[in-house]
């Protein structure tokens, strides 16, 4: 992610964010080529109904037992392709702070079922070391690849490489799906400050003239939102897309510390940070008010 510039007044409607060489439109030839067409031939009928019968109760079934809640109220479900349960939401202010950890509130005003802020890579990592012991089972970040899986990229993405190798590399897909977004597909940055409060509000956290907002989207929010508010994917996971970036735990490079952040955050608009596979970075140290996490429980740890 590119550092922001000096923050100096108002929004600007309407900002040339998606220009004419990067509008929303059709899939790319990429993308197409991850929409293969049926098998030419198939078994008969009802050999093949009751075939999926049969998967789909033996989903149903596995999915049913692959899901839990701890004692803090984090609902955790498991995510194909992996060996964890990850939890539906980010980890909220008041879920951080039951960790005695301390917590940095931002400038912005939030309530105890917001994303925590301003939270670390380091420490995220001592808050899944505390949840672990807690609760005896083993919590961690996601890693990235369990993060592309549970926003439903994992099977076009190649499992080896470094998250930089990967970013972007999936087109014109992003945690609502594809093309451009519409109702309420997650808190990013959109026409919601394009009026007297958001203006206000802009200048007060320091924006600069010229922050682009997302043509035509409205997400009814200026800052966090309370988790949950938009629109869980079909794994019942909420904000993959929007509100806070969250950290994994992979290094976004080989040859440097850096830590990888995947989902975009309400402060973002630009097309390219809002695909599925994009990936942020940030020294390990480093807190910032868009920067949060979620954790996943390895399954079968714990007694």
């Amino acid at each position: 992610m590119k550092a922001r510039k000096q923050l100096v007044g108002r929004v600007v409607p309407n900002a040339p964010t998606f220009i004419a060489t990067d509008r929303w439109g059709p899939a790319t030839q990429a993308a197409k080529q991850l929409r293969p067409g049926f098998p030419r031939f198939l078994p008969s009928f009802s050999l093949f109904a009751s075939v999926k019968i049969l998967l789909v109760l033996v989903a149903f079934a596995t999915c049913a037992q692959a899901q839990e809640t701890n004692s803090l109220g984090m609902k955790m479900v498991a995510v194909p392709g992996t060996k964890v349960l990850m939890a539906t939401t980010e980890v909220t202010v008041d879920q951080y702070r039951a960790a005695g950890l301390g917590y940095e509130a931002p400038k912005f005003a939030q309530s105890g079922n917001h994303p925590a802020v301003n939270v670390s890579w380091n420490d995220a990592k001592k808050y899944c070391a505390w949840l672990s012991k807690r609760e005896g089972k083993k919590y961690r970040l996601p890693t990235d690849r369990e993060w592309s899986c549970a926003v439903g990229i994992g099977n076009m993405e190649s499992a080896g490489g470094s998250p930089e190798s990967k970013v972007g590399k999936v087109a014109d897909v992003y945690p609502w799906g594809r093309g451009k977004p519409s109702g309420r597909a997650g808190n990013y940055m959109g026409q919601e400050w394009n009026n007297a409060a958001g203006v206000a509000a802009a200048k007060a956290y320091g924006m600069h003239e010229g922050w682009s907002l997302i043509p035509g989207y409205n997400d009814g929010v200026l800052f966090t939102a309370p988790v949950g508010s938009y629109a869980p994917n079909s794994l019942g996971i909420y904000d993959l897309g929007g509100n806070v970036w969250e950290w994994c735990e992979d290094k976004y490079s080989p040859m440097k510390a850096w830590r990888v952040l995947r989902g975009g955050s309400w402060g973002n608009s630009n097309r390219g940070y809002l695909l599925s596979s994009y990936r942020g970075n940030g020294g390990p140290e480093n807190r910032r008010a868009y920067r949060g996490f979620r954790v996943v429980c390895e399954a079968g740890s714990g007694g």
